[in-house]
């Protein structure tokens, strides 16, 4: 059999996913709940361990898990990376629970991230801290841009 050469978008992805595994920490959150970025303006400090991005134009977003090990109450992190040419200060996300219109507000401020392959964007550490379980609809507003992005926060954790 012969091996034909892989497209270059593979061999592309393929460093990006290398540059991205070598650009995660050794996964010790003890101590510091939220992610390790710095506002913008601040001296720059790495970006945490982020495992894969998802969402689509304008707003993108990694977790650790994609969401798995969130619980209510305690904070989880996630990166917002804005593309649409948004870059103020802080960026405004909603969560909403539809099942009873309790919401919370955050505000994370941006941060200039560290490192080699990084997206362009503007970036927005959050620690998301939901304060109840049940379905939760996050709406993050860039500018004339709003985008949904769906978490359920399971009533327990095991």
């Amino acid at each position: 059999m012969k091996w034909k050469r892989p497209p270059t978008i593979v061999l592309v992805l393929a460093a990006l996913a290398l540059i991205l595994l070598a650009a995660c920490d050794d996964g010790d959150d003890a101590g510091n709940p939220e992610p390790t970025a710095t506002p913008s303006g601040q001296a720059a400090t790495p970006t945490a361990d982020f495992a894969a991005e998802l969402g689509s134009d304008p707003v993108f977003y990694r977790t650790t898990d994609g969401f798995q090990t969130i619980a209510a109450g305690e904070p989880y992190k996630v990166l917002l990376r804005i593309t649409n040419g948004y870059a103020e200060e802080t960026l405004r996300v909603v969560a909403e629970r539809p099942s009873d219109g309790l919401t919370v507000e955050f505000e994370p401020l941006r941060s200039e991230p560290v490192g080699d392959g990084n997206e362009p964007g503007a970036y927005y550490p959050l620690a998301l801290e939901l304060p109840e379980a049940g379905a939760w609809q996050l709406r993050v507003t860039a500018g004339a841009d709003e985008v949904d992005i769906f978490v359920n926060v399971p009533s327990d954790v095991n």
